[in-house]
């Protein structure tokens, strides 16, 4: 299958509701346990809906400005995990004459490792929220000290527990940086 089979893309209008995504886009949702995040659900909806933490929301917001105002956000790179599937993504972001914008993601690719229940959303969740970073997929364990996932399983002993903790998503200052925040 070439790239541009899977490339997942979607376009917010000038209020930043969402107009429209590609069939790579709802065979993503589908594939991944969400069939609640193709087409016919999340037409018209606001983009503000599906990005949660304010760091996150205020990266979006930056980089839909800098958009807006010319310049195209190209070869973005970020992680987007499963639970037995680590997963390098890149994006473009262009924007639209009508004050609309395009998000075009791919695949870049993608490790197999064991299962992470703490990354399944269907999990049953309790305790303190575990800090991940949206961009990067690292936790904080503390004191703005960042892991990968596989390791702060193994230090905060995640797997011994029934029910994994709740996580919020942030950005860590490592890759805030790099995107300029």
């Amino acid at each position: 299958m070439d790239a541009a089979a899977t490339e997942c893309i979607y376009r917010l209008d000038h209020q930043d509701r969402i107009e429209s995504v590609n069939a790579a886009w709802d065979a993503f949702a589908i594939a991944n346990h969400a069939p609640e995040l193709c087409q016919p659900a999340i037409l018209g909806r606001s983009l503000w809906d599906f990005i949660v933490g304010d760091q996150v929301r205020h990266i979006h917001r930056v980089l839909l400005e800098r958009v807006r105002n010319g310049r195209t956000m190209s070869n973005l790179p970020f992680r987007c995990d499963a639970p037995d599937l680590r997963r390098y993504l890149a994006m473009d972001i262009r924007g639209l004459p009508d004050g609309g914008v395009e998000y075009r993601t791919r695949e870049l690719h993608a490790d197999v490792r064991p299962s992470v229940p703490t990354l399944d959303r269907l999990t049953v969740r309790k305790g303190p929220l575990l800090r991940i970073c949206a961009w990067c997929r690292r936790v904080d364990l503390g004191d703005d000290y960042w892991v990968e996932i596989e390791e702060a399983i193994v230090r905060l002993g995640l797997l011994e527990q029934k029910e994994p903790p709740p996580f919020t998503h942030t950005i860590c200052p490592r890759d805030l940086r790099l995107l300029g925040g």
